[in-house]
């Protein structure tokens, strides 16, 4: 019989866990994060809110969603004057959007120090220009919200609008995506490394329908990953970015091959059209070690040379009853 734990145990595991990271000088409560007591910032946060507007009241009631939410110093939006951003460089053309590298000039901000933010200076970014997108529909702001940071996820610092009066997505600068990162680092990848990549996809579809949301395009381009000479970094990028900016549930967008079957026949996407994406991600990669590893055997079956060893005269190598408990 298993005993019930001791309440007092209990109740003082529960006080070092939620003691962690101290306390908050201020209102006396428990930090959630290093020096972050949501409490505290969350009353900074309510008065900022009258100091900046995006200008789109759906765009406004989203970022304050995530900071009134926000348990941690990195897990809220931000709205981001496009004059804070420098060097701004195109990247690449989208259907719907175009990319740009470019850095936030004083970075994200961590916490809430002596009456004002600390910030983390210089940042590379990505900015995510979309098209059209003064008349964004409430179904794509809606659809990716809340899966924007953290974990297995890309970070997105938040959002920003040009001068021509489109809105951008500014996200984390990530050096390479699945199909780039394949072709540099193909040749030294491991079983192992290849397996570390997918479950960490894995991690992020997770979160992702733990939302009760879907991804609706995954596929190898939105697979980013970090420079990092210890581990794989891996990340799920663009969820719910996709299509044009006033798209509805009814439209669909993506690349062809990793398109369930089910949506091009006018179903609508679910999670189990993840998951669809997700085992031809699977499939492309293993693939495409196996091809790796059939171009060695060749190469080295020529110097392969097949030894028999001796057989044992009593040894039997055909099936057979194997019951120990009454042998003598």
């Amino acid at each position: 019989m298993v005993s019930s734990p001791d309440p007092s145990i209990t109740y003082a595991k529960s006080i070092v866990q939620l003691d962690y990271y101290g306390k908050c000088d201020e209102c006396g409560k428990s930090f959630s994060d290093f020096h972050w007591c949501p409490t505290c910032q969350n009353q900074a946060f309510k008065r900022e809110f009258r100091r900046w507007t995006s200008g789109n009241i759906s765009i406004d009631q989203i970022i304050q969603q995530t900071q009134l939410e926000a348990n941690r110093s990195n897990d809220y939006l931000e709205w981001i004057p496009f004059e804070n951003f420098e060097e701004i460089k195109y990247l690449s053309q989208g259907a719907f959007s175009t990319i740009y590298s470019g850095y936030w000039v004083d970075g994200p901000r961590r916490n809430w120090i002596e009456d004002d933010w600390f910030r983390d200076g210089p940042t590379k970014c990505v900015l995510k220009r979309i098209e059209n997108s003064q008349q964004i529909s409430q179904y794509y702001l809606d659809n990716h919200i809340r899966c924007l940071r953290g974990g297995p996820l890309a970070d997105y610092f938040g959002i920003s609008r040009d001068p021509t009066g489109c809105y951008m997505f500014i996200m984390k600068f990530y050096e390479r995506n699945l199909y780039q990162y394949l072709d540099e680092k193909l040749e030294i990848l491991r079983w192992r490394n290849m397996i570390e990549i997918l479950l960490r996809v894995a991690d992020g579809l997770e979160r992702i329908h733990e939302n009760e949301l879907y991804h609706g395009n995954l596929h190898g381009g939105n697979l980013l990953f970090e420079d990092n000479p210890e581990f794989i970094i891996a990340r799920i990028a663009d969820i719910g970015l996709h299509g044009p900016a006033n798209r509805t549930a009814s439209d669909i967008y993506g690349v062809l091959p990793y398109v369930a079957p089910e949506i091009l026949d006018g179903n609508e996407y679910t999670q189990a059209s993840d998951i669809y994406s997700f085992g031809i991600i699977i499939t492309s990669t293993i693939s495409i070690q196996f091809n790796i590893a059939e171009e060695k055997r060749k190469l080295n079956s020529k110097h392969i040379i097949f030894r028999h060893r001796a057989i044992h005269p009593k040894a039997i190598y055909t099936s057979q009853l194997l019951d120990f408990n009454n042998s003598k």
